[in-house]
């Protein structure tokens, strides 16, 4: 299988965006996102069902969707994805056959 056919469609534009939360003079967390440079990226979101397992500890966590995208090797586990009006936690970050070409992030929907 050739990595162009792996990779899918593209076709759902999504924001890379990074924590930049800071303390009040209360010592109170705002919390704050802003999208990484060459943060807007095309990439394929498909939503999953059942459950993922989260590191070596085998601690369950639940994975909502998979985001398939070309490689980026900025993206981390601390960043999140914008999709429409929805945010996605970054629970694994898996780079396609180490091949610097596609990443799948699996992630997990949050409110």
């Amino acid at each position: 299988m050739t990595q162009t056919h792996r990779i899918g469609k593209l076709r759902h534009k999504v924001l890379i965006q990074a924590d930049g939360s800071t303390r009040d003079a209360h010592n109170q967390i705002t919390p704050s996102w802003s999208t990484i440079s060459g943060g807007t990226v095309w990439a394929n979101v498909e939503p999953l069902r059942g459950k993922g397992l989260h590191d070596a500890d085998m601690v369950q966590t639940e994975i909502t969707h998979k985001v398939t995208m070309r490689y980026l090797s900025t993206v981390t586990e601390k960043h999140r994805i914008v999709h429409d009006s929805r945010n996605l936690q970054i629970i694994h970050v898996i780079n396609v056959d180490e091949s610097d070409w596609i990443l799948e992030l699996m992630c997990k929907e949050i409110t």
